[in-house]
C-alpha cells in the first residue's frame, strides 16, 4: 500500500516540476544567472552543507532491503538512479528558479519560491499548481519517512533491542504511528517549524554520520569499501557542521538544542535498561533459531 500510494504521488509531483521546469526556463532572464550576482563563495557552501540533507532521504531505500527482492543488486541500482534523476531535477528546477526571479525575490519568498517562479510562464494558476505539489511532496515525504520509521521499529524489535512488550506485536500494528502523530501535532501547533525542522535536519546528518563511523567496525561482515566509508563519514560530519555555523548565526543556541536531545536520548535509554533490566539480546530469532533447530532435530530422528 505504501509503494502505491509513493508510486501515484511522485508521477504526480514529478510530471508537475518536468512542466513546470520546461516551461519556465522559456521565461529565463539570463541577467538573473549573472556569476556577478552570485553570493560570496562561503555561503555557497553553507548552503551545499544545507542542500546534502536533501540527500539523506535517499537511506530510507536502505530500510526496505528485506522486502526486497534480489537485494544485492536492486539496492545499488535503485540508490544510483534515484539519486542521479534527483539531482539533475534538483539543478534544473534552481536554474528555473533563479533564472525567473531575482535573488531578493526569492529571499523574500523563500517558503514558497518555487511556487512564485511558476507566474511568469502560467500566471496565478501555476503558483496554485506549484503550491499544490508541494503539499503532494510533503506528504510523499510523511509516506516513506513513516515506512522507514516502522522498518527500523520492526528490526529493532526482531533483534531484542526494544522493551520486551514490543517483541511480540510488530506484526500488526498501528499504535506506533498513532503515537508519533499525536506527538508531532503539538510541536507543529506551539513552536517555531523552522528551528525544529533545522535542529532535526543536523540531528539526521550527525546519526549518519555516527552510523558509518559505526560500519568501520563492520567492514569485515558488509564488504564494505574503505574509501566509500570514510567519505560518507566525512560527508556527514562535516555536512552537519556546516549547517551548525550557519544556522548558529540565527540560532545561536542550537548546539545546546542538538546536545540536549542527544543527552535526553541517551539518558533515557539508560534508565530503560537500569529499570528493566534489559539486556540486548536477539528475542524472537534466538526462538525461531531454536524451533528451527528442534524440528530439525525432530526430522533426522
Amino acid at each position: 500500500m505504501v509503494a502505491k500510494a509513493e508510486n501515484i504521488i511522485v508521477i504526480i509531483k514529478i510530471s508537475a516540476l518536468v512542466i513546470f521546469t520546461g516551461a519556465a526556463l522559456i521565461f529565463i532572464s539570463p541577467s538573473n544567472l549573472s556569476i556577478a550576482q552570485a553570493p560570496g563563495v562561503i555561503n555557497i557552501f553553507y548552503a551545499l552543507g544545507l542542500t546534502f540533507f536533501a540527500f539523506q532521504g535517499f537511506s530510507v531505500i536502505t530500510n526496505s532491503v528485506e522486502d526486497m527482492q534480489d537485494a544485492r543488486h536492486t539496492m545499488l541500482r535503485a540508490m544510483f538512479w534515484a539519486i542521479g534523476l534527483v539531482a539533475i531535477l534538483y539543478v534544473t528546477v534552481s536554474v528555473a528558479v533563479f533564472g525567473n526571479l531575482p535573488l531578493d525575490t526569492i529571499i523574500a519568498d523563500k517558503d514558497y519560491a518555487l511556487a512564485a517562479a511558476a507566474r511568469p510562464a502560467f500566471g496565478a494558476w501555476g503558483f496554485k499548481i506549484i503550491a499544490a505539489t508541494a503539499l503532494l511532496a510533503t506528504a510523499s515525504a510523511i509516506n516513506a519517512t513513516l515506512y522507514a520509521v516502522t522498518q527500523i521499529s520492526y528490526t529493532l524489535a526482531k533483534d531484542g533491542n526494544l522493551p520486551e512488550a514490543y517483541d511480540y506485536s510488530i506484526f500488526h500494528n498501528t499504535e506506533g504511528l498513532i503515537i508519533s502523530a499525536l506527538l508531532i501535532v503539538p510541536m507543529i501547533i506551539f513552536f517555531n517549524l523552522a528551528e525544529i525542522a533545522t535542529v532535526a535536519a543536523i540531528a539526521v546528518l550527525l546519526i549518519q554520520g555516527l552510523t558509518h563511523t559505526g560500519h568501520l567496525f563492520r567492514r569485515d561482515k558488509t564488504g564494505g569499501n574503505l574509501w566509500w566509508i570514510l567519505a560518507a563519514v566525512i560527508g556527514s560530519f562535516g555536512a552537519a557542521w556546516f549547517a551548525i555555523e550557519y544556522t548558529s548565526k540565527s540560532m545561536p543556541d542550537i548546539i545546546y538544542y542538538i546536545g540536549g536531545i542527544f543527552f535526553a536520548a541517551f539518558i533515557f535509554e539508560v534508565l530503560l535498561r537500569l529499570v528493566n533490566d534489559r539486556t540486548i539480546e536477539r528475542q524472537i530469532i534466538s526462538e525461531l533459531e531454536a524451533l528451527e533447530k528442534n524440528v530439525l532435530n525432530e526430522i533426522h530422528r
